[in-house]
């Protein structure tokens, strides 16, 4: 009971204030309002964009760990000419991370942040050549393509070797089986071969035509904080 009272005083008091300081308030509303949009203009614009790529070599967990390191690097300024207008670098994660075999496709989302409009020309080959010269990644490029090779050989000379042989027991059908599986792998192999990818580019990053802030956003933040501060100065300037 003594709740519902101080419930029904607090709203009583507080619509007292609000009639009595009414113009005050849409003051501070406006003031705030314009403060909120005249930073957004002066800000320095962000903007952003999407791009898409494949990997048959690693996986996103492995992309996503990797651009952290990038992220780091250019936070902290260790970086070269190639990212100076780059803010930050976001991959969506996708939606089977997990569902995904050994040399298959893995497509991947990279959002790239950036505080210059003509940043994303060039920024998906950029990255691609980024992922493409480190180290660990150009040696497992290598060995995974060496092994692939080497499958796709020996796949070729049991083809030649069981279709060529005099002394098979198998029957011509059940050869032929055989030979259409083999086939169908070995095809498989060397398309993998083909396909084989660090990271390439699917669809590049678009170049944005707005800013990446909603000036909405800016406004509201800015009519609520100027409110608060000048209900507070009002306050302790009428004690």
């Amino acid at each position: 009971m003594t709740e519902e009272i101080n419930l029904s005083t607090l709203f009583v008091e507080a619509a007292k204030y609000l009639k009595k300081n009414l113009l005050l308030l849409i003051g501070l509303l406006a003031v705030g309002s314009i403060i909120g949009y005249a930073y957004f203009l002066i800000k320095t614009p962000v903007f952003q964009s999407e791009a898409v790529f494949q990997s048959t070599l690693i996986k996103p967990q492995d992309v996503d760990n990797i651009i952290g390191h990038l992220n780091n690097s250019i936070k902290y300024g260790s970086r070269n000419d190639q990212f100076t207008d780059w803010v930050k670098l976001e991959m969506v994660q996708p939606e089977n991370p997990n569902n995904k075999s050994e040399f298959s496709k893995n497509y991947i989302t990279i959002k790239l942040t950036s505080q210059n409009q003509e940043a994303f020309t060039n920024a998906s080959k950029t990255l691609e050549d980024y992922f493409s010269n480190i180290t660990e990644l150009k040696k497992l490029e290598a060995n995974s393509s060496a092994i692939l090779n080497d499958y796709s050989k020996r796949l070729k000379h049991q083809l030649n070797k069981k279709y060529n042989s005099e002394n098979s027991s198998l029957t011509i059908q059940e050869l032929k089986l055989e030979q259409n599986s083999r086939l169908d792998e070995l095809a498989f192999v060397d398309l993998t071969v083909k396909e084989l990818s660090i990271l390439s580019v699917v669809e590049p990053f678009y170049t944005p035509k707005g800013r990446h802030e909603n000036f909405i956003l800016f406004v509201l933040v800015g009519a609520i904080l100027t409110t608060i501060i000048g209900i507070a100065v009002k306050a302790i300037w009428s004690v």
